[in-house]
């Protein structure tokens, strides 16, 4: 068995973060549950609700084909070959009205996609680990990273917020940790606490579910109730 608590020690940049979980010789979820207890104790949220972006405004899927969820690490791939997780969501771009939902949000450094997930799609169970927000900010590879934030050194706090699309229905099912996101309305927005909470999510229904999510540097602690339309 790895010791993956000595082998965290090691990484010195977002880099050294991104190498580290591109190797094949480990297993992402076990490393995740090796070092989880450092970021997160089940007894507290993993999400907070931040608000909800309201108005008369519709996303609608676009005509263009989606885009795969194929950021698969190589730290990944033996438990995807091992059950067979290869189908979870499809990304849509962000468009003019998600834009102004993200402008509310106050990113910077923005990585951010709708993640739509049709009936009979799992996302398998992981941790996140912002390697693919990492990976579209190679202008960061040399930042010292904070082993104490899962973070690179000197920014704001990296975030990941979620904003529904569309209202939650029956099958929609999205586990944080112990909870579950259940029962959302459009223009709902939680900030996702993804330091070392286990989760995934599932399309168990009838209906296709949208969320936009969004990824980058942000204090913004809340934004309560905003009116947004097309």
């Amino acid at each position: 068995m790895l010791n993956y608590d000595k082998l965290f020690e090691q990484v010195e940049t977002c880099q050294d973060w991104y190498d580290f979980l591109d190797n094949p010789q480990y297993d992402s979820i076990d490393f995740g549950y090796a070092i989880s207890h450092r970021f997160w104790n089940p007894d507290i949220a993993p999400y907070t609700y931040i608000g909800n972006i309201g108005g008369n405004w519709t996303w609608t899927k676009p005509n263009s084909a989606p885009n795969p969820n194929n950021c698969t690490l190589a730290s990944e791939q033996a438990k995807v070959d091992q059950f067979g997780y290869h189908k979870s969501y499809d990304k849509y771009p962000v468009d003019d009205l998600l834009q102004r939902m993200i402008d509310l949000l106050e990113v910077t450094n923005v990585t951010a996609n709708v993640n739509y997930q049709t009936p009979n799609n799992i996302t398998r169970l992981h941790f996140d680990i912002m390697t693919t927000f990492l990976g579209e900010h190679e202008d960061l590879s040399s930042v010292p990273f904070d082993r104490d934030t899962l973070q690179p050194v000197g920014m704001k706090p990296l975030r990941r917020f979620f904003v529904a699309l569309n209202d939650w229905e029956d099958g929609h099912v999205f586990q944080m940790g112990t909870e579950q996101w259940a029962g959302w309305r459009k223009g709902d927005v939680i900030d996702f606490h993804w330091r070392g909470v286990p989760h995934s999510t599932a399309n168990t229904g009838f209906t296709d579910r949208a969320l936009l999510k969004v990824s980058g540097f942000s204090d913004i602690e809340y934004i309560g109730d905003v009116i947004l339309n097309d």
